[in-house]
């Protein structure tokens, strides 16, 4: 690959053409095009392993040393580019991995200083920490602080702020919200698109978030094991085809009912028992094969009512009604009724089994359903259904893909063939293409309610046909 140093900072765009990357004989990277234009987003958009990170580290000139860039060619406005750290600065998809433990934000800062030889200037620090998203009065106090005191949020923050330092026009974002709440990821979001806005930076955004991509991307690109396509925008922002529509509306009657629903958690300060409300007077009505969304932002009160609705909590006040009856008078039945999924898959199988031993205790317990045969016929559609290799049943769960396990997860609820499913959250870890995938197979579930507990808009009108908003605590 040429150099050239007399490259300046007044560039409009860096383009990739015909980039690939190997590792001793395996093609990882083939033939990568895609083109990062100043003042714009353009998003990567991928599956798990499909090869994100690593297109990012090859742009950046920042690949492991067992891999070799074979072809291919990074140029800033058509002229090769020498020296990727003067044009490009990234913010990563852990925080606590890229600070030193041991060094305070402003040390942080002061080291990214001395390697760009520059002199350190507290207002230039202070101007890119708010450009971040610190207000003024809490810059001094998280430049002092370690990186163990401040949330991931912060952390974010502090990061694009160090990266901000370089003034790089062009900033490589990878999956830079992937681990933060809700709320924190729409300030990082919100900081991204100002920053795009104000500062005219060319930003590549590497996610597998279909909503962030609907939402903020100005140009988007998928990549799927080592190539990347140009996509269009209405394969990602158009909800799939259902073969067969529902035949089902909210005109038949409630199979699952909420009425003027009240619940507070308790806590106990200094010996003193302080009830904290979550729910207040909530009353829902859920129809038989009628998908149903609750949105809401985090602590509004949707993973409670989850649980009030499968019974694993009991309201304080109001009544919960399954066909009429009331939900307190269910006994074990229940539970062939009524499935709940958790978003930690993992918390939610027994570490010592392996995932055979995991699927085949409800049907044992609940079913009564003991031979191997007959386990196994149940088990192995659904499999395929989910595309889970048999292979997995006897592996335990510390061993498989957070995808992996939501999926085992989720057939295990259906073994039961539960009349209502409930998904607190179970998708959300999920990449893009897994996600279509189960989304597309629950559309089959035409008898089945199914209440997705969510804070992804666009996963909501997705998969379901009503959608129910929880206010903000």
């Amino acid at each position: 690959m040429q150099y050239n140093n007399t490259l300046t900072k007044t560039c409009d765009a860096i383009h990739i053409k015909n980039l690939s990357v190997c590792a001793n004989d395996t093609l990882l990277l083939d033939s990568i095009n895609l083109s990062i234009t100043r003042g714009a987003i353009t998003a990567l958009l991928g599956a798990s392993g499909s090869g994100k990170s690593l297109c990012m580290r090859a742009i950046s000139n920042s690949l492991p040393s067992n891999l070799t860039q074979i072809c291919g060619t990074i140029s800033i406005d058509n002229s090769p580019m020498h020296n990727a750290s003067t044009y490009i600065s990234h913010i990563l998809q852990n925080p606590q991995s890229y600070f030193n433990p041991l060094f305070s934000i402003r040390s942080h800062c002061q080291e990214t200083l001395k390697v760009l030889h520059k002199p350190y200037d507290t207002h230039h620090i202070h101007r890119t920490f708010k450009e971040s998203g610190f207000k003024d009065t809490d810059i001094e106090s998280v430049l002092n602080a370690y990186p163990f005191m401040l949330s991931g949020g912060m952390l974010q923050r502090a990061m694009i702020a160090i990266a901000l330092l370089r003034e790089a026009p062009f900033l490589l974002a990878d999956e830079p919200t992937s681990n933060l709440d809700t709320h924190t990821q729409e300030e990082i979001l919100a900081t991204l698109v100002k920053l795009r806005d104000t500062k005219h930076i060319g930003i590549l955004l590497v996610t597998h978030d279909m909503s962030i991509v609907a939402r903020l991307a100005d140009r988007f690109y998928t990549i799927q094991k080592g190539k990347v396509h140009t996509s269009k925008r209405e394969d990602i922002i158009l909800p799939p085809k259902v073969s067969k529509p529902s035949p089902y509306t909210p005109t038949t009657p409630p199979i699952l009912e909420a009425k003027e629903i009240c619940y507070a958690y308790k806590e106990y300060v200094f010996l003193r028992c302080v009830h904290t409300p979550v729910l207040h007077n909530v009353h829902c009505v859920l129809h038989k094969g009628i998908h149903t969304a609750i949105v809401g932002p985090s602590g509004c009160g949707k993973s409670t009512f989850a649980k009030l609705l499968s019974k694993i909590l009991t309201p304080q006040s109001g009544e919960i009604t399954l066909d009429s009856k009331p939900l307190h008078t269910f006994g074990r039945e229940l539970y062939t009724q009524v499935q709940i999924l958790f978003q930690d898959s993992l918390a939610s199988l027994n570490p010592t089994l392996c995932i055979f031993e995991n699927l085949i205790e409800p049907l044992i317990y609940l079913c009564d359903i003991r031979e191997k045969s007959a386990q196994l016929a149940h088990i192995t559609p659904l499999l395929t259904q989910l595309s889970l290799s048999d292979t997995i049943l006897w592996a335990y769960p510390n061993m498989l893909s957070g995808g992996e396990l939501q999926r085992v997860c989720l057939l295990r609820a259906l073994l039961l063939k539960p009349r209502i499913l409930i998904l607190d959250e179970s998708l959300s870890g999920l990449d893009f293409a897994l996600q279509l995938e189960v989304i597309a197979f629950l559309h089959t579930l035409q008898e089945t309610t199914i209440i997705c507990i969510t804070h992804d808009l666009y996963l909501a009108y997705r998969l379901c046909k009503q959608i129910i908003f929880f206010p903000a605590p």
